[in-house]
């Protein structure tokens, strides 16, 4: 599979756009936290497309690499494991499902204080391997809880085909631990950013 920074900002781009369509709709409703989803992976793929940049340009790592490396694995590393329940709790309403996603989203919270240690400690690690951008191995026990803390509440949701986006995204995990561990960070976020333009048939717009 082949990234690249076109491809980056084409994703980012795509995001942005589809993610303000979901904002002007949602801006008044609980939903709205699951709306803002794909703003928040477009300002994740333009990151990774300035790190595209850097890399093209053989200036990596200088100051704005090292920032738009850091404002990527801050998304990857911290943000993620805890929206993504937080996003979905906001809108449950079954007492069942809410106090999964809360143990869900405390897991989630520490998932961001580990997280904010990886992302300073792995600065400066991240290169280029097979047209992917590496950014250090992650354990694959790491992996799977991660994966079970950011996929599942998709799955406990009770909007309506929401587990559709879920089951996608588990997918798409699967694909980038067996296919792209070399690379997996970078390819399963690009893949679970695109899926989740999947949020538009969900809310039916």
């Amino acid at each position: 599979m082949c990234f690249s920074a076109g491809a980056s900002f084409t994703a980012a781009g795509a995001l942005g756009s589809t993610g303000i369509i979901f904002v002007s709709k949602f801006y008044r409703d609980k939903r709205l936290w699951i709306a803002l989803i794909p703003c928040f992976f477009a300002i994740q793929q333009a990151a990774e497309g300035f790190l595209w940049l850097a890399f093209n340009w053989g200036v990596f790592p200088n100051g704005w690499s090292l920032a738009a490396e850091s404002l990527y694995l801050f998304f990857a590393y911290c943000f993620w494991p805890v929206w993504m329940p937080l996003a979905l709790l906001r809108v449950e309403e079954v007492p069942w499902r809410k106090a999964i996603m809360k143990v869900l989203l405390l897991i989630g919270c520490f998932y961001f204080a580990l997280g904010g240690f990886a992302v300073w400690k792995g600065l400066d690690e991240a290169h280029v391997v097979h047209h992917s951008i590496s950014y250090g191995e992650v354990s694959l026990w790491t992996q799977l809880l991660y994966a079970i803390v950011v996929i599942s509440p998709f799955f406990l949701s009770s909007i309506p085909k929401m587990w559709i986006l879920g089951l996608a995204i588990l997918l798409s995990f699967i694909v980038a631990t067996l296919a792209f561990a070399y690379a997996f960070t970078s390819v399963w976020c690009f893949a679970a950013a695109l899926i989740c333009l999947g949020i538009y048939l969900v809310f039916r717009l």
